[in-house]
């Protein structure tokens, strides 16, 4: 105990030397000479076999120095890359809608017609007054997403039907505009093997608008 008391007593005893207006010691900033001072007296207590005197003594001289704390930091996630309008699909070919004919089948600028594969809207020339049924809104819903606008068209397997209309999946906005009839329940889900791409992905979309009564389900009768 007294060995310890008189080794504090002898570190209270040190003086630190002015220093010289000349000296290096002169250019250190306030921080860098603590720092200094703090390697120097822990050496020391190291050396005199009083480790663990270290932080009280610290503490005690240099009551201004500041604790840190090392934070970690996050990595930078890497860039996602997110699909744009003008991100064109793989085989797509790019038209622009000319005019709506119903809810299925649009002409394109230079004149070609396009029936959407694996759906089937209202019609008006049917007598059949269930297919008639929501042919207006289905019109219109489609005119909404397409009419006078870029799309990109996709084919499946086959390039034309028996009428010369081009089989496609239609695309607006790198959305299928297929699937997006069927699931507002402006179109049902009709499939004509070997055009059977997307069936999954269609016939899921129905299965909802049926079971939430979207559209046509809910005020067309079965």
């Amino acid at each position: 105990m007294a060995h310890c008391i008189s080794t504090k007593i002898f570190l209270l005893s040190v003086e630190i030397p002015q220093e010289h207006p000349y000296s290096v010691g002169m250019q250190l900033t306030a921080k860098l000479k603590s720092s200094i001072i703090i390697v120097a007296l822990t050496l020391l207590l190291s050396f005199l076999g009083l480790s663990e005197y270290k932080k009280y003594i610290i503490e005690s001289f240099f009551p201004d120095i500041q604790k840190t704390e090392t934070v970690p930091v996050s990595p930078v996630p890497p860039p996602i890359f997110i699909a744009t309008s003008s991100a064109q699909l793989p085989g797509a070919e790019i038209a622009t809608v000319a005019a709506v004919i119903d809810g299925d089948t649009i002409t394109l600028q230079d004149g070609r017609k396009v029936r959407y594969i694996g759906i089937d809207a209202p019609e008006t020339r049917s007598s059949d007054s269930q297919i008639k049924c929501f042919h207006a809104e289905a019109t219109a819903e489609n005119e909404r997403l397409v009419l006078g606008k870029e799309v990109q068209l996709v084919k499946d397997t086959r390039n034309t039907d028996k009428y010369g209309r081009l089989l496609r999946y239609v695309y607006a906005n790198s959305t299928s505009v297929n699937e997006q009839l069927v699931a507002g329940g402006f179109a049902r889900a009709k499939w004509y093997p070997p055009d059977t791409a997307a069936q999954k992905e269609i016939d899921a979309a129905q299965a909802q608008a049926q079971q939430e009564k979207r559209g046509l389900w809910g005020v067309c009768s079965e």
